[in-house]
């Protein structure tokens, strides 16, 4: 039931997102808080925290601009690109620790046969 909850929250958020963005507005509501919606609205809905970080990382990218005028352009886009990017690594790394730790037994009982 809470899953359900979570997802249905999650559409609601990315409805709403959806219903008030224009990108053609430079306001700080859409340029960063909406998307910000639509981001949590993904999160909630797919449950995956590296798909809506490296998503979240492209986005910030393409859209750097140092020399903007807004601050949401200068500033907010490249704080976000790095909380996308710790986000990353953080889970591979931890992605990488499970693999490793996962075959390391397997790794050790054929060592362990191929001794005479």
């Amino acid at each position: 039931m809470q899953l359900i909850l979570s997802r249905v929250l999650g559409l609601a958020f990315v409805i709403i997102g959806f219903l008030y963005l224009d990108p053609r507005d430079s306001t700080p509501t859409h340029t960063l808080v909406l998307p910000l919606l639509l981001g949590a609205g993904a999160l909630l809905i797919t449950r995956s925290p590296l798909a809506v970080a490296l998503t979240g990382f492209l986005l910030t990218a393409t859209n750097l601009n140092f020399n903007a005028q807004e601050w949401v352009t200068r500033w907010a886009y490249p704080a976000i690109g790095i909380i996308c990017l710790v986000v990353i690594c953080k889970v591979g790394l931890a992605r990488l620790r499970r693999r490793i730790s996962a075959t390391h037994t397997h790794r050790w009982q054929t060592r362990q046969q191929k001794k005479p």
